[in-house]
């Protein structure tokens, strides 16, 4: 009985490191240029800062705020692993940016990852991701304090193996934001949850 859980334990364990890698980015490998298709040329960043604001605060890294689901989170940079896949934030309450798309604010689409769980400390940044309604705002600091404002327009769920790469990661005219994580059932013999959830937000 304690080995089964212990084999269970640890199939959670392994979903829960995969997840984001799974989450659909392994798609990133099958596109036949992605940085150039990522890529949205060179738009310059230009964000608001918030009223009142006395100067500028630097700060080590960017932060993101949900206040309908309770997410306030630095946020990490990643880059691609060596087979095309996304890197994953290691800390489960972080959330990371794909680094080499548009930073969330500028023109195009930045796409920014977070866990939904883990085996050991249960739910994750973005375990109510699926909670967000059209409306609800997200909101993305910067390092110089500079903020961008992004408003809930939809979200969808999709199958692993149907995740839209183009239309999550391809080209915008407007700043828009997407926010992705795992969903769905979780398959204990390959260690992985079945679907994404995507929500789509456009800057205001």
């Amino acid at each position: 009985m304690k080995s089964g859980a212990g084999r269970l334990t640890g199939w959670f364990v392994l979903a829960s490191l995969l997840c984001v890698a799974a989450a659909g980015f392994v798609f990133l490998a099958n596109l036949e240029d992605p940085p150039r298709f990522l890529g949205t040329g060179p738009f310059k960043v230009t964000v608001n800062s918030d009223e009142g604001d006395e100067g500028p605060i630097v700060r080590d890294d960017p932060e993101i705020e949900i206040p309908a689901i309770g997410v306030s989170s630095r946020v990490i940079e990643l880059e691609k692993n060596s087979d095309g896949t996304l890197e994953t934030p290691t800390d489960y309450d972080e959330v990371g940016w794909w680094a080499g798309g548009p930073t969330p604010g500028e023109r195009g689409a930045a796409v920014v990852t977070g866990h939904v769980d883990s085996a050991r400390s249960g739910p994750a940044v973005f375990a109510r991701l699926g909670e967000l309604l059209p409306g609800d705002i997200v909101s993305y600091t910067l390092r110089t304090g500079k903020r961008a404002r992004f408003k809930v327009e939809s979200s969808q769920r999709y199958s692993k193996e149907d995740f839209p790469t183009r239309r999550v990661y391809g080209r915008s005219d407007k700043p828009v934001l997407r926010l992705v994580t795992c969903t769905g059932n979780f398959n204990v013999s390959e260690g992985q949850y079945s679907d994404n959830l995507v929500v789509y937000a456009r800057r205001v």
